[in-house]
């Protein structure tokens, strides 16, 4: 039995041997398959996507002569990583199923849950679509890590914003408070709508009214100072006119009011006192004072004011050295008048003292 087994160097040799004709036999086919794969690479800049993807499969074949040809490995084979795509596939359908439970859950908007599945078939897509782009993980610093967790994000406030059920779930009353709310929801939206529509004419139209408001608060101050000034306007001529008035009537009987008035309107020391009799110096000669006069009741219309009246004029006109020129004012003896004459004359002195008041006083034929 020992001479049919070869010994061990002999063995080692065969295998050293073998191992030399693989290798003679590999190294050709390794330069052929490069010199292949360098050709192909030149060519794939003219070459359009499908071409690409002939170089890819020329590349694989060339990986397979490559394993055909190495020596054979007895070392068991390592299973294969995962590939990125399979973590974000298993990903978005896990956030698929979490949205089709929301759908059928009252009191979430169909809306928002179509815009989520929307989303996510995007995502999905895109990711199909860029296999080599995908991230090893889904939580890598990477665009589509943050859009999956702004989904995420999303998903999970409408899922917590969601009340559990009671055991005893009515559905149909459900269905009624939901429909109510959503038309109360949907009012408030239209209404914020039609309010953010119409907030900029609102707006114009506060602006315009303020403006005519001022402007008409303006006007109104306007009118009122109009008035005003009419008014002031009317009073004053109708004081020019009344004054007019006066001093026409006033050079009518100014004649007149020289002759009668004359113990009264002249110049002198002496003024009226506290009664008729009542005589008090002045410092400096004038006229008499109207309202003396008419204090002393001397321009009443009765027999005491015309006796009044006269007793001013003739007082102490009996004394030469202080008497005032009576001009055609009657002189009755004892300061008392009688006769017809008189009496027509003193009433008329009466008549033109009241009825030209303000001009006399005016003139300086009287003082105040």
């Amino acid at each position: 039995m020992n001479d049919q087994l070869p010994s061990q160097p002999s063995r080692k040799r065969h295998q050293d041997l073998l191992h030399a004709l693989i290798l003679l036999a590999t190294v050709p086919l390794l330069f052929f398959a490069a010199f292949k794969l360098v050709e192909k690479t030149v060519n794939v800049s003219t070459e359009s996507d499908s071409n690409g993807r002939q170089e890819v499969k020329q590349v694989e074949e060339v990986q397979v002569v490559k394993e055909q040809a190495s020596p054979v490995d007895h070392r068991p084979t390592l299973p294969k990583p995962p590939q990125p795509s399979e973590a974000w596939r298993r990903e978005i359908a896990e956030q698929e199923q979490r949205v089709a439970q929301l759908r059928s859950t009252p009191n979430v908007g169909t809306a928002r849950i179509d815009q989520l599945r929307k989303r996510l078939a995007i995502l999905r897509q895109h990711i199909e679509q860029h296999l080599d782009a995908v991230p090893q993980s889904i939580r890598d610093d990477h665009p589509l890590s943050t859009a999956r967790l702004r989904l995420v994000r999303e998903i999970d406030q409408i899922a917590h914003s969601v009340p559990n059920r009671p055991a005893g779930f009515d559905w149909k009353s459900e269905f009624v408070t939901f429909e109510a709310e959503e038309r109360t929801r949907h009012s408030k939206s239209v209404a914020s709508q039609v309010e953010d529509l119409t907030a900029p004419l609102k707006e114009t139209h506060r602006v315009a009214i303020a403006a005519i408001s001022q402007e008409s608060n303006e006007l109104r101050l306007q009118m009122q100072d109009i008035r005003i000034k009419q008014f002031e306007l009317q009073r004053n001529t109708e004081r020019e006119l009344t004054h007019q008035a006066r001093l026409r009537a006033f050079e009518v009987d100014r004649a007149e009011i020289q002759r009668l008035l004359k113990p009264f309107i002249s110049h002198d020391y002496m003024q009226l006192g506290r009664t008729t009799g009542d005589w008090v110096r002045s410092p400096e000669s004038k006229p008499l004072s109207w309202s003396a006069i008419e204090r002393l009741e001397a321009l009443q219309p009765t027999q005491i004011g015309l006796d009044a009246l006269a007793a001013i004029a003739t007082q102490y006109g009996r004394d030469p050295k202080r008497r005032r020129p009576m001009g055609s004012f009657p002189s009755p003896d004892g300061g008392s008048i009688s006769n017809r004459l008189e009496i027509e004359s003193t009433k008329r002195a009466q008549q033109l003292l009241k009825k030209h008041r303000e001009i006399l006083v005016e003139e300086g034929l009287l003082t105040p």
